[in-house]
């Protein structure tokens, strides 16, 4: 779910870059202009794949860390 969530921000943030992929979580290089928008749409996918997996509880993006 969160490697397909990945892909689905890479495509529609083409700027982005996805420099580490864990089995839970990512580590991710996001223009500071589009920091809101694309943690909004992130969740967004994660929430709408987790949906259609059937899972009984909604699923979430947590930022831990921020570095600028």
């Amino acid at each position: 779910m969160l490697g397909q969530a990945t892909l689905n921000i890479k495509q529609k943030f083409p700027q982005i870059e996805a420099i580490g992929h864990f089995h839970d979580g990512n580590v991710i290089v996001v223009p500071k202009a589009q920091e809101v928008e694309v943690i909004d749409y992130f969740n967004k996918q994660v929430k709408v794949l987790g949906q259609e997996a059937g899972l009984s509880y909604p699923q979430s993006v947590e930022v831990k860390e921020v570095y600028r």
